[in-house]
């Protein structure tokens, strides 16, 4: 009977930490998650624009990658952003919110709200 070892390819690239948003380097290649983190958009709409030819890219088997300046390029050209209008109105608000809950805080002081939840549910049973 013949053994066969099964190893696990390496990635080409490790992927940033989660929240991190880096431009790449331009000698670097990425795969389709981390394209679609770069530009903002999903990993199926990046693979979308590979296969419509909008995005430069190849496969290598079953995996596309995209050259970090194929990236870099295809950003700046359609000017990607990730936070559109609504982003920033919901921004807006929430700013709005901690300033109205801060002013209900020096007014009133701190509320304790688990008193509230416990005699609610002793008025229930």
């Amino acid at each position: 009977m013949t053994e066969y070892k099964i190893r696990r390819k390496r990635r080409r690239r490790t992927a940033p930490p989660q929240g991190e948003i880096r431009p790449p380097d331009t000698q670097t290649e990425l795969t389709v998650a981390e394209t679609a983190t770069y530009l903002g958009r999903s990993i199926e709409q990046v693979r979308r624009y590979l296969r419509d030819g909008a995005l430069v890219g190849y496969r290598a088997g079953q995996q596309w990658f995209v050259p970090a300046a194929a990236a870099e390029t295809f950003k700046e050209r359609h000017g990607l952003r990730r936070e559109g209008k609504a982003m920033e109105d919901r921004k807006a608000l929430l700013l709005e919110l901690r300033a109205l809950r801060e002013e209900l805080r020096q007014k009133y002081g701190t509320l304790d709200t688990t008193d509230w939840v416990q005699e609610a549910r002793q008025g229930l049973r």
